[in-house]
């Protein structure tokens, strides 16, 4: 071999090095991208529609409606929490779920409800349950709250039952008091907040069952649970919480109730002309709750249940049947199913608002995306494993095969 085929071949083997460091760098610098890209797109197929409803113009659908009355059931899974913006613009809350939704409670009026400043006219708890109080202590911190309804005149009240969390109300009632300009108590028939807007009167109305003694209250604290009801026109709310058929009578013979739904006793019960919106109480999973007496006496247009995902009870199937002899069955909304609702009203004709904060059902994107992503990550091991690079030796008809033998 002469000295020229030597440099010949040292300058091809040369070339050959350089090809096949250009191809190990190129590859790497690829598969970052491709697994980069594939990773972008799975992550936007798991949280890509909660995103894309975070930013839906309708997230302002509540706003600048003067003169109107917006009434937010909030999806706390086995609890309540319902907001309430009045045409003057205060805001209240009944209720807010348990602690582990208090953040949810939050964002939620930050977005929907509360539109300017940091503020809370009314903070009225229904039940001394964690499922009503836990998510408000967070409210309490966060908002300056000017004031609190509690459900009892004192903690002696409290049936003595562990299963009842009384302690846990205690501590609830000693903090709201530390973080709330007044403190007030839940009374039967007293009207918490009233105006005329326009020529329409709205109020906001506590229909509360106060026990005398512990016998009555048992060791249910359902028998102290209130019934809040919101009228607005011709628009009633009635917010049943954990109210069963003990405060469901009581409610009916109340002299408020009177006012707003006639005498039961009238044989013409239930022919009040109102539109009722009714918060079912027990999250519809008591046999005792929504009872025929109370169904025929407010006569509700809808439904509104309040229950988990989880909370598949078999009371439920009685209770729903009891509404359907009055309610429509496609007017019978849960929140497990539809998320948040809300009901949007200005006193004569409502809209209700379903499910507007459920991430987009866009599973048809998803599959094509994780299909890119699948199909990017194959793209990329078959060009690496592949892809053979052919260098012509102008000396030897014969192709040299560089395929990397390491894996980048």
């Amino acid at each position: 071999m002469n000295t020229k085929e030597t440099a010949s071949q040292n300058n091809d083997q040369d070339e050959i090095s350089k090809i096949k460091n250009h191809f190990l760098k190129f590859s790497l610098y690829r598969t970052i991208l491709f697994v980069g890209i594939a990773m972008i797109l799975t992550i936007f197929s798991v949280f890509g529609g909660r995103i894309v409803a975070h930013y839906l113009p309708e997230r302002n659908i509540f706003r600048n409606r003067a003169n109107n009355l917006s009434v937010h059931f909030i999806d706390v899974g086995n609890g309540y929490a319902t907001a309430v913006r009045f045409p003057d613009n205060t805001v209240a809350l009944i209720d807010g779920g348990s602690q582990f939704f208090g953040r949810r409670v939050e964002q939620y009026l930050r977005r929907r409800v509360i539109f300017s400043g940091n503020r809370i006219d009314y903070l009225i708890l229904t039940a001394p349950r964690p499922s009503h109080f836990g998510g408000m202590l967070r409210i309490l911190d966060n908002f300056n709250v000017q004031n609190v309804y509690l459900p009892l005149q004192s903690p002696d009240t409290v049936p003595n039952h562990p299963n009842d969390f009384a302690f846990d109300y205690y501590d609830f009632a000693d903090f709201a008091k530390e973080h709330s300009a007044r403190i007030g108590h839940l009374q039967s028939g007293i009207t918490i907040l009233s105006g005329i807007i326009g020529n329409k009167n709205f109020n906001l109305m506590v229909h509360a069952i106060v026990p005398e003694n512990h016998e009555f209250a048992g060791i249910n604290l359902n028998n102290v649970s209130s019934v809040i009801t919101i009228e607005f026109g011709n628009q009633v709310f009635v917010l049943a919480g954990n109210s069963i058929s003990a405060g469901e009578t009581a409610f009916i013979n109340s002299p408020s109730s009177t006012h707003i739904f006639g005498d039961f006793f009238d044989e013409n019960r239930g022919n009040h002309g109102k539109v009722v919106h009714l918060g079912v109480g027990s999250n519809g999973c008591n046999q005792n709750s929504s009872m025929v007496p109370f169904l025929e006496y407010v006569n509700p247009h809808n439904a509104i249940i309040s229950v988990g995902v989880s909370n598949y009870c078999q009371a439920y199937s009685y209770v729903r049947a009891r509404l359907l002899n009055f309610v429509d069955r496609n007017n019978i909304f849960l929140t497990r199913e539809l998320s948040h609702i809300a009901i949007r009203t200005d006193g004569q004709s409502y809209r209700m608002f379903l499910g507007f904060d459920n991430p987009p059902n866009l599973w048809w994107l998803y599959a094509i995306l994780i299909i890119i992503a699948f199909f990017l990550c194959f793209f990329n091991y078959t060009f690496k494993y592949q892809k053979k690079i052919k260098v012509s030796d102008s000396n030897n008809p014969n192709t040299i095969d560089i395929t990397p033998s390491k894996k980048i």
